[in-house]
Order: C-alpha cells, then sequence, then structure tokens
C-alpha cells in the first residue's frame, strides 16, 4: 500500500540522515495522496525536511512575493539601498513574522526556510555588493519569484518536492516514489496497451514496442529523467502494488513500464531496509 511506501521511505531517509548521507530529496510527479502521506511521517520520526511541494504559479506564492517586496521597501523607505546588516534584518522580519502568523500562507514555513537560505547566499555570495546594488538584487529576487533557487543554502539536508521544481538542483541520494501504472505516467498507459506498446503483468507494464512509443510517453520518461539526474550516489524509484483514488479509496496498482527502463534494477519491497 501506499502508506507502507511513505513509512519505507521516510525510514530509509532517516537512517541517511543519521549516518551523514548528505543532502537528500523526495522528488513526487505531483500533490496527492503519497504525497500527503509522506508527508505525515517525518513528524513521526523527528525529521526536520523542507516541504518544497508548493507551486511557484499559484496564488499564495505571488502573493507572499507581493508581501515581502512590501515589507522590503518599508523598511528602505529613505535609505539608500540596504548594508549586509539591514538587508540581514529586514529578511529576519519577513522571516519572524511568516512564523508567527502561519495560517496566513500554508507554506509559510518553508518560505521563512527560503529566506534564512537567501540571507545565507547574501552573507557568503554577496559580500562585494554595495548598498544600491543590494537592495536592487533582493527586489529582484522577489518581483522574479525566484526565491527557490536559494535550495542548496538550506540549513536542512532533507527536502520534499515535485520533480519539476527541482530543475536545477542536486543531491546525493534521491527517492522517487509513486511510480506506478495510471499514476505515472499515467492515462496514457491505456492507449499504449491497446497498442501493442507495452505489456502488462502483475509484476509491471514492460515497454516492447519501443520504436513506436508516443509523444506523451515520451514526455513522461523526460521528467522522470529530471528526477533521476538530480542524485550524486544513489536513487529509489518506488511503487506500490495499491494507490489512492481521488475520492479517497485504494485500486490495485502496479509498477509503471518506466520502472522497466534501462538502469533501472528491480528489487524486492525490502530493498529500503538496506545499503542499496
Amino acid at each position: 500500500m501506499q502508506q507502507d511506501e511513505a513509512i519505507a521511505i521516510v525510514s530509509k531517509v532517516a537512517v541517511l540522515a543519521q549516518g551523514g548521507g548528505g543532502k537528500i530529496a523526495i522528488l513526487v510527479r505531483k500533490l496527492g495522496a503519497l504525497a500527503d502521506l509522506i508527508t505525515d511521517e517525518p513528524a513521526k520520526e523527528d525529521i526536520s525536511y523542507f516541504n518544497g511541494l508548493f507551486s511557484d504559479t499559484v496564488p499564495e506564492f505571488f502573493e507572499f512575493n507581493a508581501f515581502a517586496l512590501s515589507r522590503i521597501t518599508d523598511a528602505a523607505s529613505g535609505e539608500k539601498g540596504a548594508s549586509r546588516f539591514a538587508a540581514d534584518k529586514i529578511i529576519d522580519s519577513i522571516s519572524d513574522e511568516l512564523l508567527t502568523c502561519s495560517r496566513r500562507f500554508e507554506y509559510g514555513r518553508s518560505y521563512a526556510m527560503l529566506l534564512r537560505a537567501l540571507r545565507k547566499h547574501l552573507t557568503n555570495e554577496c559580500v562585494a555588493m554595495g548598498p544600491s546594488e543590494r537592495f536592487d538584487y533582493i527586489v529582484s529576487i522577489f518581483s522574479e519569484g525566484s526565491l527557490r533557487r536559494f535550495s542548496d543554502y538550506l540549513d536542512t539536508d532533507i527536502s520534499m518536492m515535485t520533480v519539476h521544481s527541482a530543475k536545477g538542483l542536486a543531491r546525493d541520494t534521491v527517492f522517487i516514489p509513486g511510480v506506478t501504472r495510471f499514476a505515472w505516467p499515467g492515462g496514457i498507459c491505456s492507449r499504449c496497451e491497446r497498442a501493442g506498446i507495452c505489456s502488462r503483468s502483475a509484476y509491471g507494464c514492460r515497454i516492447v514496442d519501443a520504436m513506436n512509443m508516443p509523444d506523451g510517453l515520451i514526455e513522461e520518461m523526460g521528467l522522470l529523467y529530471v528526477g533521476v539526474t538530480r542524485v550524486r550516489k544513489a536513487v529509489y524509484v518506488s511503487a506500490s502494488m495499491q494507490r489512492g483514488t481521488n475520492n479517497g479509496n485504494y485500486q490495485v496498482a502496479c509498477p509503471s513500464c518506466l520502472t522497466s527502463l534501462p538502469g533501472i534494477e528491480s528489487v524486492s519491497g525490502t530493498v529500503m531496509d538496506g545499503e542499496g
């Protein structure tokens, strides 16, 4: 079941984190039942992580950037830019406000973590900037909605986000859950099966006619490629034998044809307990 998959992933993450496993990312294809189950588990294991499942294109993120910009411009009113001390003070103030008024933004804690990452970036990489240049640079970050790009400076080594939002990042270990038929690549599975492109069994789907794959399947393979290539050391691609539906029920599932691609080795469900 997906619950078991979520527990296995987070348990393995905990083992890696305790052993100094470096930067770790859990990358999901999209929000949904499995993503919710996984985000529920870290608290049980007392694991601190960055929840980056928010979208950069939804109204809340636009509202957050507008909120941050207003605080920045108000704080710097009448000043000629922002000194290093002033920039730190402004960012800390916005972060504190997010944490004390977390109900305003669903992902307020995540935005606050990214603000601290930005503060670290400014301290480490922008020492030579003058006040005016520093102020303009900070304003541009929120005007463009590009705060996520400072994820490498997060205080926590564990992140969870969608594959789409992970582009450009690199992690030591990556987990890609939920690679099941109809979930990933999705509804295109039926079309591929009818056309004889894929063959299905109780153990999963397998591509048998790679020369005639439809564009949609190729795009989904490309998305998986993005996730797999975020890794420096090890990647775990997982699938459960049951998946959640939109109405809260469960249906029988099997591994996606994407798990049969060259380079992905099929292993038992207990692999999360091991080292490989």
